[in-house]
């Protein structure tokens, strides 16, 4: 494409294609954002339907975060006091909601064993040294 450059927005891009009669299927569309696409915090928005300013924005996937809200907390209030004062302008695909309960297994059933001393870690080492000395040696004498 010898009239294209780099510094088109995804929109110019897609009506240029448009222009030049190429249909412009979600397939194309997802390719051509993944080969040719750049993410950037400064650029203008992008819709799914590249052409149609009504049809939902695309989400950046790096900003992707997940939440783990206490049991009996409401899910819309966790969000208002612990997200959206940090990130204003964060949202909720409430389709991914996940409710469950987790079991921390190691906390629950953790039993302290105290480390061995020094003493007998340093012992063990020099035993299996002398093993390995011993075997050598016999190898090497065979």
């Amino acid at each position: 494409m010898d009239d294209i450059d780099t510094e088109r927005t995804d929109a110019e891009f897609f009506a240029y294609l448009e222009s030049k009669k190429i249909k412009t299927t979600a397939k194309l569309i997802k390719d051509c954002r993944t080969f040719f696409g750049e993410v950037s915090e400064t650029a203008p928005e992008v819709h799914v339907i590249p052409l149609d300013d009504n049809s939902d924005l695309v989400a950046d996937t790096n900003l992707r975060d997940y939440e783990s809200i206490p049991f009996k907390t409401d899910i819309q209030e966790y969000f208002q006091n612990e997200v959206l004062r940090f990130a204003p302008d964060a949202w909720m695909d409430r389709e991914k909601d996940k409710i469950g309960c987790e079991f921390p297994i190691s906390k629950l059933f953790y039993e302290y064993q105290p480390l061995r001393s020094v003493e007998d870690i340093l012992a063990d080492i020099r035993a299996l040294e002398e093993d390995e000395e011993q075997e050598l040696s016999s190898l090497l004498n065979d």
